[in-house]
């Protein structure tokens, strides 16, 4: 089992099966380049989602309790890991399929005899494709209406469309915004690290100087270098995941099943003539602000009135001298 190895056990099985593959043997299998390659991105993400899912145990190992312990735990581990990395993300069926034979492979090359068996998830209703008219302009609003953080995400991907890796890894300096004129740019990153800068809309700019305002006023002059937040007490960077959960957000305030990967879409096919295009983004309503119910009026108050019993006779008065009479 892995978890006699320590707690690099993760590392060193991917780096022996990566030399196996590089063979191009997996046991009595041949394997073409590109599925070696496909096959050990899919063991390398299985194995570091493990080690982010980890705790530490008596033995010392960090890896997840039933990866390696039997059939079932296997099962369940990669059953979490499908649910959790792929299909939560609206990969395609083939992508899934492809996960789940180069993990029987990789189990194989440990010593299971058995295959895996995971039951496909079911299927459930997909992220559109492209928004049309209508939808483009529900987003808006619900974006909008959400948060300046929301409002610019939408509208800097429906402008833009960069990709899920290249919002997460922006900062405050990869937006140039004109202090005088409603222009601005936006650096996108390739692969490769070379910056591309495109220009922005004034309906954009207008948005993003709202959400640099704000994201101000959160951090209270905490340090923190991507541009997106999470909107919490600490605020801290948006990762990919909770990119995805915003965006998915946005579009269930309006009934949609969106992604981001739908907005990018969205962004390439441009849909002219737009009424809420992003020109008009400082027109829309922004989010409202929860009003405290109002304070209950005082009560009334109530005279009380001394209450003496009848039955008992009051104290006797002392008499008064009031000297001789003189009438």
């Amino acid at each position: 089992m892995l978890c006699e190895r320590g707690p690099d056990a993760n590392n060193e099985a991917l780096k022996r099966f990566s030399q196996d593959l590089a063979r191009g043997y997996i046991g009595d299998r041949l394997l073409s380049e590109g599925t070696r390659a496909t096959y050990y991105r899919h063991v390398r993400g299985f194995l570091n989602w493990l080690s982010d899912n980890a705790f530490e145990i008596e033995t010392g190992c960090i890896t997840h309790p039933e990866a390696f312990a039997d059939d079932d735990g296997r099962r369940r581990a990669v059953r979490q890991y499908r649910d959790a990395e792929l299909v939560e993300h609206g990969l395609a069926e083939s992508t899934v399929s492809g996960m789940l034979r180069a993990l029987d492979l990789f189990y194989s090359w440990l010593g299971f005899t058995t295959r895996l068996s995971v039951p496909r998830p079911k299927p459930g209703k997909r992220p559109l494709e492209i928004l049309d008219r209508q939808q483009y302009s529900a987003v808006l609003r619900s974006a909008a209406s959400r948060s300046e953080r929301d409002i610019a995400l939408a509208a800097l991907i429906l402008d833009v469309g960069p990709t899920v890796n290249q919002l997460v890894a922006l900062g405050p300096a990869d937006l140039r915004l004109d202090p005088i004129h409603n222009t601005g740019q936006l650096c996108c990153r390739r692969s490769d690290g070379e910056p591309v800068w495109r220009p922005l809309r004034p309906g954009t700019v207008t948005v993003q100087r709202r959400w640099l305002q704000r994201r101000s006023q959160l951090l209270g002059g905490r340090q923190v270098s991507a541009l997106f937040l999470n909107l919490n007490d600490q605020p801290t960077a948006l990762t990919s995941r909770g990119l995805h959960f915003v965006v998915q957000e946005i579009g269930a305030q309006e009934g949609l099943v969106i992604s981001p990967r739908t907005l990018r879409n969205t962004a390439r096919g441009r849909i002219p003539d737009t009424e809420l295009d992003s020109e008009t983004l400082a027109d829309l309503p922004g989010p409202q602000p929860t009003t405290p119910p109002p304070a209950p009026e005082p009560a009334e108050q109530v005279r009380r009135r001394h209450w003496r019993n009848p039955a008992i006779a009051p104290p006797p008065q002392p008499e008064l001298d009031l000297g001789p009479d003189t009438r």
